[in-house]
């Protein structure tokens, strides 16, 4: 029984070597693989912040040219509006 128990064992230590090996390559392969991938994603994220700044950037000069252009545009309206009712006023 003994015997069996060493011979067991040895055996298992044997197929454990062998697989260790292989395990630890895969690990390295998929630590490899991962780096790259956040490597990947670095770049796209470093594109995005990029792009996003261009975009905060445009909506500020919108937002400036709008608090230009409300005040004009309520202006114009109330002449249009003014116009026409003195325009309706007027006998035909």
């Amino acid at each position: 029984m003994h015997q069996h128990m060493e011979a067991t064992a040895a055996a298992l230590k044997l197929v454990s070597e062998r697989k260790i090996p292989g395990t630890t390559m895969r690990a390295i392969h998929e630590n490899m693989s991962v780096t790259a991938q956040l490597h990947r994603l670095s770049h796209k994220i470093q594109v995005l912040l990029e792009e996003n700044q261009v975009l905060k950037e445009r909506e500020e000069q919108l937002k400036s040219e709008m608090a230009v252009l409300k005040p004009l545009l309520k202006e114009e309206t109330r002449r249009n509006l003014s116009n026409q009712k003195a325009g309706n006023e007027m006998p035909v």
